[in-house]
C-alpha cells in the first residue's frame, strides 16, 4: 500500500499493474465508519500494519489523528493519542 498526495490510501498491484483508491473520498476531512471509501482522511502522512491483529494504522497529520483500519470488519476509528512534554 501506498500513502498519495491526495487524502486517499492506495493499493498498488505492480504484477497487474494496477492502481486503486481503498480508503478515502479524495476530499479532506475527518469523517469514520464501516464504509473505506466514505472515509475522510486529511493529509495521511504514514501507514503501518499489525498482521497478527490484521489492522492499518493511518498517521492523519492534519487531523491530529491516528486512524485505525480493522480489515476483517471493516471499521474505521480513531484511537486515543497522548503526549507527554518532558
Amino acid at each position: 500500500m501506498q500513502v498519495h498526495a491526495l487524502p486517499q490510501i492506495k493499493e498498488v498491484d505492480i504484477n497487474k499493474r494496477a492502481c486503486k483508491t481503498i480508503i478515502g473520498t479524495g476530499c479532506p476531512g475527518n469523517a469514520k465508519g464501516d464504509n473505506w471509501l466514505e472515509t475522510e482522511l486529511n493529509e495521511p502522512g504514514g501507514i503501518t500494519h499489525h498482521p497478527g491483529k490484521q489492522r492499518l494504522y493511518i498517521a492523519d497529520t492534519n487531523n491530529c489523528d491516528v486512524k485505525v483500519v480493522e480489515m476483517e470488519s471493516q471499521r474505521i476509528y480513531s484511537v486515543r493519542v497522548s503526549i507527554i512534554y518532558l
